[in-house]
């Protein structure tokens, strides 16, 4: 899906899950340009975790989506309205494998991820990683 269509189309892909779930989906930006594959690959992957993580532990209603690229970066954010979480700093960090990975993913490709999350108030996951690749935008 992601060769053939490109980001936007597997990333909405994607989010049919959620719709499946009964949880609305709204997007707020959407890009439909195709980038290296590499970044493609990446926001993809990050994307497709924060949905992962929204349906297994966030009990949402409705997910935000964006995705644009702005200042030569592309950018895949992902706002629930679902439970949220606190992190526990004395946990070995093993209920959050999904987000260091997401984390490994953006600074592989020298950009940035965070992710903040408030019990009671939902969850932000958002990544920005260079849409370029060797000195060339795509």
């Amino acid at each position: 899906m992601l060769d053939d269509f490109g980001l936007f189309k597997a990333l909405d892909k994607e989010a049919d899950r959620l719709r499946d779930a009964g949880i609305q989906v709204l997007w707020r930006a959407q890009c439909a340009a195709r980038l290296p594959s590499p970044v493609e690959i990446a926001v993809f992957r990050i994307g497709q975790e924060a949905i992962n993580n929204v349906l297994k532990h966030a009990q949402a209603s409705q997910v935000v989506l964006n995705l644009e690229l702005h200042d030569e970066m592309a950018i895949v954010q992902v706002d629930d309205n679902g439970t949220g979480f606190a992190h526990d700093p004395h946990r070995n960090g093993a209920d959050h494998v999904g987000l260091a990975t997401m984390q490994e993913r953006a600074s592989l490709l020298g950009g940035r991820f965070s992710c903040v999350s408030e019990v009671g108030g939902g969850t932000r996951v958002r990544a920005s990683v260079p849409a370029m690749v060797q000195g060339a935008a795509q």
